[in-house]
């Protein structure tokens, strides 16, 4: 990975570590997953090992969660939601809790009325009896 290398030699070098590189298993890691965010965040996550790292050999743990999830460590990331999930569940159960009673759901979730009728509405919330 010619252009990892060089980025790890330029970070190295701002970072007063030179002696820093990439070892086969860091290797096998960066080229398995798929970049979305281009050079930017192969800079960063290199940054990340460097300034965090605990060796010069760049070890997989020094890298964030998602690019060592690439390489078959997605046991990890499995379990996790979006926001988005998690928000339609939690509107889900305080309308179960209140039997439904928009005022106070919308009071117990600190939303207006109207906010949780629109979230309702907008979030497949329609599980309604």
């Amino acid at each position: 990975m010619p252009l990892g290398d060089y980025l790890l030699a330029s970070l190295g070098a701002i970072h007063h570590r030179v002696d820093w590189k990439l070892n086969a298993a860091s290797r096998r890691l960066l080229s398995a997953y798929s970049w979305p965010g281009n050079i930017r965040e192969l800079r960063n996550a290199l940054e990340r090992g460097i300034v965090f790292g605990k060796g010069p050999d760049s070890p997989r743990n020094d890298f964030p969660e998602n690019i060592r999830a690439a390489i078959g460590g997605t046991a990890a990331l499995s379990g996790l939601r979006s926001l988005e999930q998690i928000e339609r569940d939690v509107i889900l159960q305080t309308l179960e809790a209140t039997r439904y009673q928009i005022s106070k759901s919308a009071e117990i979730l600190g939303i207006s009325r109207k906010t949780l009728l629109e979230k309702e509405k907008n979030t497949v919330c329609n599980n309604r009896p």
